[in-house]
């Protein structure tokens, strides 16, 4: 198990009280090869087994079943957290118009999901939240021509000197950039290189609100929270940089 993550997410959750479930994805296709059906049946309900069923290409289907599963385990400790230990209610984590999960059974609840190779993370709060988890591994240059601030491009021309270095900040700034885009639910409607993620707060919205960021460096993956702030500060401290 990622011990790094699981200390990365268990010291947050406590921090800003939200709850957490990680799925190895290898484990789910273990299970699945072994007996398909009750391992199926176990975790999902009618409604997210229809939509299983539907899924035709084999890292899709497990990707998306290690993320229920994980939000299913998100689920049980938040229930835990509130009502101490006890029957957990079966839920449904669907999907709405936006492609964003939403647990059918508890809408006033926050839920968000990321993948990455390895794992599945899902994470669960009574108030906005995002969360994303990338490799760390090279990426073109192209992306960050495309999808960076000129903030984070000099950041990287300037102030990284090993490749490894760079490999890392480049996935913790896109990290950062999609759990934004899960906590404001905007998907590939949000411009990347509108924000600049290198501070730890980001101002978003007509109306703006501060975001607060968490990375993490866990066991050869970023991990990145995107919050919403409870102490938001005037607006004379607002970021130039704002989401419209």
């Amino acid at each position: 198990m990622a011990t790094l993550m699981k200390e990365f997410l268990e010291k947050n959750g406590r921090r800003f009280g939200f709850s957490y479930g990680i799925q190895r994805v290898a484990e789910t296709a273990s299970r699945l090869q072994r007996e398909p059906d009750a391992f199926v049946a176990s975790w999902l309900t009618e409604a997210e087994n229809a939509i299983f069923l539907r899924m035709s290409v084999k890292k899709r289907r497990l990707e998306w079943l290690s993320g229920r599963i994980a939000s299913k385990n998100a689920f049980a400790q938040y229930m835990a957290a509130l009502n101490g230990n006890g029957t957990v209610p079966r839920i449904s984590v669907l999907n709405g118009p936006n492609r964003a999960p939403f647990i059918a059974e508890h809408p006033e609840l926050s839920i968000s999901i990321s993948h990455s190779y390895e794992y599945a993370v899902s994470v669960i709060a009574p108030f906005g939240i995002g969360v994303d988890i990338e490799k760390i591994e090279p990426r073109p240059p192209a992306l960050v021509d495309y999808f960076f601030c000129r903030d984070e491009r000099d950041f990287l021309t300037g102030d990284c000197h090993l490749p490894t270095q760079k490999d890392t900040m480049i996935t913790r700034f896109w990290s950062r950039k999609e759990a934004l885009s899960k906590f404001l639910q905007l998907g590939g409607k949000l411009l990347f290189r509108d924000i600049n993620t290198i501070n730890d707060h980001v101002w978003v919205g007509r109306v703006p609100r501060r975001v607060r960021l968490v990375t993490g460096n866990c066991d050869g993956y970023c991990i990145s929270l995107a919050l919403q702030d409870t102490k938001e500060k005037e607006h004379s401290e607002r970021s130039q940089f704002q989401v419209r």
